[in-house]
């Protein structure tokens, strides 16, 4: 009889432990202490929680409502959903794949501020539609969507969003590929299953005039024109 209502006891420990698991937990168990990704407030469960002023290193993302998928689990995936919640940038959405045979991110829409992970280009935020990007060992395994950039406002020689599509480089690494109707200027954007952000603006086709200003800004003269580039990383 003992043992009957031991193992039931720790059964309904058991449930409890993962029905409820903190979320504040899980997220230190999984970002570790040293993640460029933080937050001032996490509240809930695993399961239905909420994170609040999440930063990526100095960029502000906002509140986000999180909750774990449960039948992913069956198959040895881990997959949360995260919505943003009112915030002056408008909603973000997606589904993130944290282990399981493919990590990355699904059906992302929404801005988010990157200025300071890809300074100096003058590049304020950039817009997700749908964008999937996902690896599988370390390599690009599918990604699909479009990604806008959205320029700094002070910065008159880029006045226009740039949009194009997002695939797999050759190189394993995801590429956001834009630029504007009319040609002139191309932005690269690579992302690697480390989190290593690469960033590339190309002006072609800039007079004189222009040429010496884009030096100012630190631009280099390039076989495709005038060429400049960052590193950063997301974690």
């Amino acid at each position: 009889m003992k043992k009957r209502w031991f193992l039931y006891a720790l059964a309904v420990f058991a449930i409890a432990l993962v029905t409820l698991f903190p979320l504040r937990l899980a997220l230190d168990m999984t970002l570790g202490r040293d993640a460029l990704l933080s937050s001032r407030q996490v509240a809930g469960s695993i399961w239905s929680g909420r994170i609040g002023d999440v930063m990526v290193g100095e960029e502000r993302l906002g509140t986000f409502d999180v909750g774990l998928r449960p039948l992913p689990l069956l198959i040895g995936r881990t997959e949360v959903d995260v919505e943003r919640l009112s915030d002056p940038d408008g909603p973000l959405t997606g589904r993130f794949f944290l282990s399981g045979p493919s990590e990355g991110v699904a059906s992302l829409d929404g801005r988010v501020n990157i200025g300071g992970l890809v300074s100096p280009l003058p590049i304020d935020a950039v817009r997700f539609e749908d964008v999937d990007a996902l690896f599988d060992g370390g390599a690009c395994k599918s990604a699909a969507g479009t990604v806008t950039a959205i320029p700094a406002t002070a910065i008159a020689f880029l006045a226009g969003e740039l949009s194009g599509p997002v695939s797999c480089a050759p190189d394993g690494r995801v590429l956001a590929l834009l630029s504007r109707p009319r040609g002139g200027e191309e932005v690269e954007l690579y992302l690697d299953a480390n989190g290593n952000v690469e960033a590339y603006l190309t002006i072609a086709g800039a007079p004189p005039a222009i040429g010496e200003l884009l030096a100012t800004y630190g631009f280099e003269r390039s076989d495709a024109g005038w060429t400049l580039s960052s590193r950063g990383r997301l974690d």
